[in-house]
């Protein structure tokens, strides 16, 4: 009987040594499906400096997204005095400012077309017809992103401080309005 005691005895130490590793496997196996499972991307300093590194070496300038003629831009230092012709083609900003297109058409002008903003109030009614010509008098303040998208074919163009308007040779100064 001392022999089967000690035989049980033996059995229930080597039961419970079993599940007791079994017990560590199986914990420690769920530990590391957890970490299987963790999709924490771990970026390192060098890492950073490659992507700034690409960023500097890129061709690609903020600007290019404003208009295709961005390399065009230019905020001029002193405002060039200007005495264009020019057709009414619409309105911008509640017509504060308008949209032209120089005249004569056939002339080859490095821009085209630009828009011309009042110093003070909107652009007086009698200016406003689509297709009348007018002499314009102001500064030309700059080539610049405006309304590139909806007006001007993807172009970037002059912006003229208006200062005075001329239409038929009748010379109409702004302060009258």
């Amino acid at each position: 009987m001392k022999k089967i005691k000690m035989n049980e005895t033996l059995l229930a130490i080597i039961i419970s040594i079993v599940a007791l590793f079994s017990f560590i496997f199986i914990f420690t196996d769920q530990n590391n499906n957890v970490a299987e499972q963790d999709n924490t991307t771990y970026i390192t300093l060098e890492d950073l400096y490659l992507e700034e590194e690409n960023n500097k070496n890129s061709n690609s300038d903020p600007r290019s997204e404003l208009c295709d003629n961005y390399e065009d831009l230019e905020v001029f230092e002193n405002p060039i005095p200007i005495v264009w012709t020019a057709e009414f083609t619409g309105c911008l900003q509640s017509c504060e400012g308008a949209h032209f297109n120089r005249l004569p058409k056939d002339a080859e002008y490095e821009y085209p077309r630009f828009s011309a903003y009042m110093r003070e109030g909107i652009l007086p009614e009698i200016f406003r017809e689509e297709g009348l010509i007018l002499k314009i008098y102001g500064e030309w303040a700059m080539v610049d992103a405006d309304h590139p998208f909806s007006v001007f074919g993807d172009k970037c163009v002059p912006i003229i401080d208006i200062d005075k308007i001329e239409t038929h040779s009748e010379i109409i100064p702004l302060s009258k309005f």
